[in-house]
């Protein structure tokens, strides 16, 4: 579903950046040109951000990005410290995910 967003998007900043072309060849010199042209760039950077985040790794990969063992990370995802999905054998996480600590509860 997010991967048919992204192309709708890109494709829709690729429409954008034709325009661009085409009023660039009728005028170099083009300010609406020129606004188009950035805020096509500025939503091109915008969307790989977004993609970069919601990348999803193994346990591996998030353990290298943290400084921990894949067995760390593990053991929060069975905790519920971490969300992830499984795929297959294997745990994904997304490239953003952050670890959730418990609250402990005060007696009172």
């Amino acid at each position: 579903m997010i991967d048919e967003l992204f192309t709708r998007v890109r494709t829709a900043v690729a429409d954008v950046d034709a325009e661009v072309a085409k009023r660039r060849a009728v005028s170099t010199v083009d300010a609406v040109a020129d606004g188009m042209a950035f805020a096509a760039q500025e939503f091109r950077a915008t969307l790989d951000d977004i993609e970069r985040d919601t990348e999803e790794i193994s346990t591996e990969q998030y353990a290298e990005l943290h400084g921990v063992t894949p067995q760390t990370v593990g053991n929060w995802i069975r905790r519920g410290e971490l969300k992830a999905t499984r795929e297959g054998h294997a745990w994904q996480i997304r490239r953003n995910a952050t670890r959730t600590l418990p609250t402990l509860e005060l007696a009172g």
